[in-house]
């Protein structure tokens, strides 16, 4: 659905097609040309795919997929998750910045739990915000910035003069910029006025805070550290949750934008690789803030913009078996494991006609009222849909 339209395993295994006959021998898809002695028939992969090739791709506009949030890495970062293990480039024991990148990357696609392992089945994940995030680097030019709602610098980002310019043109601009303290090492990168607060080198400790982004008392499973600000103008939207009410979350108004300084070091606990329930306090508000449809499902989902209107995707990535291997073996994917979705179209979007599935080119009922239209649907473990809402 975002558009990628040709897929090659790097281990050069034969997904597309399987040894085992599923009974569909009289059915072989004939875009598979069998040039073996032995036998090979369309893997349930190749199944899908050729179903998702003939009703979706060659009948509907897929549009553009709806990602408002920029993650800037460093240009020169060299994170491998998967081959590097631990270390930056494979080789270098990464320091508190760069664990943020591990942390961060988990957190936004954790591994599917009931899984459990993720080097084969990583890809199932449940993203607890939607595929709502695009990756740059420090180097984006003033166009691409301006193309996102929100940018946030992930890790051991290198605060150029010219990037640290960009971003206060691109706030200026109407833009949102997430920041954390601990990625500016120098103090005097961005003015207090755009701040709104004065940077200290006091670092103390937490373990609570109190977020008004939605009233909530917020315990970690560790102690966090903290650097203490001066606020100016900034309005303080978290506190550490003890005597000294420090800020941990500010947002400034800046031109026709906003910036929103974080003060947990790197959002993450110490020495991990694993972020504070404070980054998902605030993810959950961009999220809410950001995506003009809202999706409320344990569901990875992802959601496009055509000419019609909108099309939301869900993959039920529960109940597929802790091992891959859909190349020997048939999988045996939990159908019972139904996870329930409710997709909801506020009425700012404009008024809804008609809402078609794309998997099976079934039309759907639909609740509509003055303020919203609103879509409830179940899909099996293993089950994906594609819903697009035509407007009026």
């Amino acid at each position: 659905m975002c558009g990628v339209n040709i897929e090659h395993s790097e281990a050069d295994q034969c997904e597309e097609a399987a040894l085992y006959d599923d009974g569909t021998i009289d059915s072989v898809d004939p875009l598979i040309v069998n040039l073996r002695e032995q036998k090979l028939y369309p893997s349930p992969i190749c199944k899908l795919r050729s179903h998702f090739y003939e009703n979706i791709v060659q009948k509907h506009d897929r549009g553009v997929s709806v990602t408002p949030v920029g993650l800037v890495f460093d240009r020169h970062h060299g994170y491998i998750p998967l081959y590097g293990g631990d270390r930056v480039w494979g080789l270098f024991t990464p320091n508190e910045a760069e664990k943020m990148m591990w942390a961060l990357t988990s957190a936004i696609f954790p591994v599917n739990l009931e899984n459990k392992q993720s080097f084969s089945n990583g890809p199932y994940s449940n993203g607890p915000y939607g595929d709502i995030f695009d990756a740059l680097t420090n180097d984006a030019d003033q166009k691409t910035l301006g193309s996102y709602r929100i940018i946030m610098p992930v890790g051991d980002v290198d605060f150029s003069r010219g990037f640290a310019s960009r971003l206060q043109q691109y706030v200026n601009d109407g833009g949102a910029v997430i920041l954390n303290t601990g990625n500016l090492a120098d103090r005097n990168l961005f003015p207090e006025s755009f701040l709104g607060c004065k940077l200290t080198s006091t670092v103390k400790t937490a373990r609570s805070a109190f977020s008004r982004l939605n009233n909530s008392f917020i315990v970690e499973d560790a102690n966090y550290e903290y650097t203490c600000v001066e606020p100016s103008k900034a309005k303080v939207l978290a506190v550490t949750a003890d005597s000294s009410c420090a800020p941990l979350f500010l947002v400034n108004e800046y031109g026709a934008g906003r910036v929103i300084l974080t003060t947990p070091l790197f959002l993450k606990e110490p020495g991990s690789k694993k972020m504070l329930r404070l980054f998902d306090n605030l993810m959950q508000a961009v999220r809410k803030e950001s995506l003009p449809v809202k999706v409320e499902t344990p569901m990875e989902y992802l959601i496009n913009r055509n000419k019609k209107g909108w099309v939301v995707s869900l993959f039920n990535n529960h109940g597929i078996p802790p091992t891959c291997g859909t190349f020997k073996t048939p999988p045996q994917v939990d159908a019972t494991q139904v996870r329930k979705a409710v997709i909801t179209l506020p009425a700012a979007l404009g008024k809804v006609k008609e809402v078609r599935s794309w998997w099976d080119d079934k039309k759907l009922d639909f609740k509509a009222s003055d303020k919203e239209t609103t879509l409830e649907v179940d899909i099996p473990g293993g089950g994906a849909e594609v819903f697009e809402f035509i407007m009026e």
